[in-house]
């Protein structure tokens, strides 16, 4: 219902002569500033990366990112079905390593996912095992130094 107000409301404003018809449909409407007040500018990214020795561009949207911004190294990641979580980043890293039975609920009534579809995952961490150094780390505990299609 939303696609059809909008499409009349677009139709009413091309002829009112609002907006110039263009034959071709990506041309932009406007390639002025956006208002100031509405649109404040901002520098950067909110989620500076931290820990993080690459040069080239690095990659979003990683089971492994939480790993490379401020405060993300309190977090766990979920490289299914394992969780791994870090301990004793300022002195001696520790990876911590949890496989716990995961808790699944479907979608349906209510939820966003369809009923096929698995709307929430989680799992408790109960460190399992832990992978340490004996040798103490520098100041930030850890750094990504290489980054690959599949890791780091």
């Amino acid at each position: 219902m939303a696609a059809g107000v909008l499409c009349i409301v677009l139709a009413v404003a091309l002829r009112a002569g609002a907006i110039a018809a263009s034959s071709n449909p990506l041309a932009p409407v406007s390639t002025a500033a956006p208002d100031p007040a509405t649109f404040p500018s901002t520098r950067g990214h909110r989620l500076q990366p931290a820990r993080l020795e690459v040069a080239a561009p690095t990659a979003t949207n990683k089971f492994w990112a939480n790993w490379v911004v401020d405060n993300g190294a309190q977090e766990a990641i979920y490289p299914m079905p394992y969780t791994l979580k870090w301990g004793h980043l300022r002195t001696r890293p520790e990876l911590q390593v949890s496989h716990q039975p995961a808790t699944v609920a479907y979608g349906g009534a209510g939820t966003a996912a369809p009923p096929e579809r698995i709307h929430t995952y989680s799992t408790q961490f109960s460190s399992e095992i832990s992978l340490g150094a004996v040798e103490d780390a520098f100041q930030a505990g850890y750094a990504v130094v290489e980054e690959g299609l599949f890791g780091v």
